[in-house]
């Protein structure tokens, strides 16, 4: 992460790449939601994007290794998933799938009394999952790189300027380290 001061003398990239959200969902995830007993798992549906949590997890931390990976498609029972996770008393769950899918995940849960921390990344998810997500009260939380409000037609012009100002290539989202040149008054 970069310090508010070191603002005017480095590239800053905009908006947060799908590693760098996944990589600060495990790290929320270890510093503030994982009791010292912590059991994870990594649960995938069939339209997930195919993120490697496994791999990020065990980099932030080689010690804390999944206790469960499971994978489902659209035409499997969660009932049947969320049976798994709860015999192996799993309280941190990775989800990488889509909004109907995490959806019912969370129903399921909160239909067996069971509320364990899901974390994902918020770019499949609609305004109306993320309602009855709020509607279950469900401990879901998710990494969102950009609010809609933030893309306006202006801050796109800006981007893109600045972009092609200084070589700044789309897929890189975080601080770097070239300097840029100071501002003349």
């Amino acid at each position: 992460m970069c310090r508010r001061s070191d603002q005017q003398d480095f590239t800053f990239y905009l908006t947060a790449g799908v590693d760098d959200q996944l990589r600060m969902l495990i790290k929320y995830a270890q510093n503030e939601l994982a009791p010292a007993d912590a059991r994870i798992a990594i649960v995938s549906s069939d339209d997930g994007a195919g993120l490697a949590i496994d791999e990020a997890v065990r980099q932030q931390n080689r010690e804390w290794a999944p206790t469960l990976s499971l994978r489902f498609t659209a035409g499997d029972a969660i009932a049947d998933i969320v049976s798994q996770l709860r015999r192996a008393a799993v309280n941190v769950i990775f989800f990488d799938g889509g909004a109907d899918q995490l959806v019912a995940l969370a129903e399921e849960a909160t239909a067996a009394a069971w509320r364990p921390a899901i974390l994902t990344l918020a770019q499949p998810l609609t305004r109306e999952s993320f309602r009855r997500l709020r509607e279950l009260d469900a401990r879901v939380f998710t990494a969102y790189p950009l609010l809609g409000s933030d893309l306006s037609p202006d801050a796109l012009q800006q981007r893109r300027s600045l972009q092609a100002t200084y070589g700044i290539p789309a897929e890189h989202l975080r601080c770097r380290s070239r300097r840029l040149p100071r501002r003349r008054s």
